[in-house]
């Protein structure tokens, strides 16, 4: 797509259990990056049986040195206080507190696919109800080390049962996206075969798209954060409304308002786009220090 390096990941197919009382089901979320910045853009639907809701917020700022997205199964039980994202955010303090300070995308993807194998297999074979394609959750963790270079890990959990039913959780070493060009893409049902339709250009649908998506990189002062937010917008108006609502109304798995978190190198995270986030309105990343005046 024109030298941007993309990722997508995306999570579909999950329908609501006992025990995954609340799910974040066809997550879509996007990251775009350059050498100079990175940013992680998702939507805002979360999906309970046959309603849903706009209020998941999809992307955390950890530490103000790391951006984090997850999609899939979030949250395991009635403790609405606690979900994979917290599990991310408590595994960087612990991190932080022992001393790690380099190479924190890494270590953190490692343990955090690590702790979500841990928390299902503590459930059980009652955690993975609804979910028919053998994937549970994927992360992405971004960060820029001291030198300079552009970390990004991409950690994946996933599940096979063993007759009769034996549940056997896999947390995937994480893997590093390294292209400095390129695309790379994580998902299933739907999402891929629409960004490929908008990458082609060819068909009537894929035109509409890309006029789109082009005129709103073409307008945006940072290319960067209109190649990800613009990515997630396309996959919210071309995701097919599968659910069916109580009043007999179809929605899609995915829908808005759009999230974005920004990582700048040397300067640390904003918010283009706060979609359902929590998100002060005070500037995250460090403020240029003023000259002082010589008497």
């Amino acid at each position: 797509m024109k030298g941007l390096v993309l990722t997508v990941i995306c999570s579909i197919g999950m329908n609501l259990s006992a025990v995954a009382e609340s799910i974040t089901d066809g997550s879509v979320a996007v990251a775009a990056w350059s050498q100079k910045e990175v940013v992680i853009a998702a939507d805002s639907r979360g999906t309970i049986g046959n309603s849903y809701h706009d209020t998941e917020c999809k992307v955390r700022a950890i530490g103000d040195k790391l951006i984090f997205a997850e999609t899939g199964r979030s949250r395991l039980g009635m403790d609405h206080g606690w979900d994979f994202y917290t599990l991310a955010e408590n595994q960087f303090d612990s991190l932080v507190r022992n001393g790690a300070s380099d190479r924190l995308a890494e270590k953190l993807a490692i343990v955090w696919g690590e702790g979500v194998k841990k928390e299902f297999e503590r459930i059980g074979i009652e955690s993975v109800d609804g979910i028919d394609t053998g994937y549970i959750a994927t992360g992405m963790f971004a960060d820029f080390e001291n030198n300079g270079e552009l970390l990004i890990y991409i950690s994946e959990v996933t599940f096979k049962i063993i007759p009769p039913a034996n549940l056997v959780v896999i947390a995937n070493p994480p893997h590093l996206d390294d292209h400095s060009q390129g695309k790379y893409y994580s998902g299933e049902v739907g999402v891929a075969d629409i960004i490929h339709e908008l990458e082609a250009d060819k068909t009537p649908q894929g035109k509409k798209w890309a006029d789109e998506y082009w005129d709103l990189v073409g307008k945006s002062r940072d290319k960067i954060v209109a190649h990800a937010i613009g990515t997630v917008k396309v996959v919210i108006d071309g995701l097919p409304k599968t659910g069916i609502g109580p009043n007999g109304v179809p929605f899609s798995k995915v829908g808005t308002p759009i999230a974005a978190a920004r990582l700048i190198r040397g300067k640390g995270i904003d918010w283009p786009s706060k979609g359902m986030c929590c998100v002060s309105e005070k500037k995250t990343h460090p403020q240029p220090k003023k000259k002082q005046s010589k008497n």
